[in-house]
């Protein structure tokens, strides 16, 4: 079910299509929706995309999946920020909150912040998940016992992270930049030289998992 299909009707929530409770900071939306908004605004949360493409469904079954998506689908449909701070706070404390929650759309501030960097921090550790998931599935890795799995993959996720890092289907470079690790970014670099191709990839990924040294018997 797409977003717009989800919000058709009248009655629906103009967020995840869930009945509606009634308007909230300027927007018929369910109770739901209106609480994760107004708790989001608040804190100032600052989310990652699950999957990186900032392009989740956000309908009543999968709403939660993905609180970045359901966030900018929120603002998308003209939720107001700037009405949940003039439920609490001094004015300056208002301005702050509602311009922080604008600048969400932007998933990479302009200058490094301890809380930017938390974020490409963030990101990048999906990226890694997603790149060990990946390496469960190589199909040679894939013979060997579970537990024998997880103690290369202790040892070697770093390597298998910036080799798939390095190559990543999306422009990550200014995740790398942002997290202000100069080893990572140089190891980044130089396995972006290599210019791989897929098959060069996979097979690159099955001499790391499966040499000798690392637990590969």
């Amino acid at each position: 079910m797409s977003n717009l299909s989800a919000t058709g009707s009248a009655n629906a929530c103009a967020v995840c299509g869930d009945q509606s409770s009634g308007k909230h900071y300027g927007v018929a939306c369910c109770d739901g929706c209106s609480c994760f908004f107004k708790r989001s605004v608040r804190r100032g949360s600052s989310y990652a995309c699950i999957a990186l493409a900032g392009n989740c469904v956000v309908d009543k079954a999968r709403r939660n999946w993905c609180p970045c998506c359901r966030f900018q689908r929120c603002l998308a449909v003209g939720m107001n920020a700037a009405a949940v701070q003039e439920e609490r706070g001094p004015r300056n404390q208002q301005v702050t909150q509602y311009r922080h929650a604008r600048r969400q759309s932007v998933p990479v501030p302009a200058s490094p912040t301890p809380h930017s960097q938390a974020l490409h921090f963030q990101i990048l550790a999906q990226i890694l998940v997603t790149c060990l998931r990946q390496a469960k599935a190589n199909e040679q890795f894939a013979l060997l016992e579970s537990c024998q799995q997880d103690a290369i993959l202790q040892a070697v996720w770093s390597e298998i992270f910036v080799l798939r890092a390095s190559h990543w289907s999306l422009d990550i470079s200014a995740m790398i930049e942002g997290c202000g690790d100069e080893q990572l970014k140089r190891l980044i670099f130089e396995a972006q030289q290599l210019k791989a191709d897929v098959l060069e990839l996979n097979f690159m990924e099955t001499l790391i998992l499966c040499r000798k040294g690392k637990g590969f018997k």
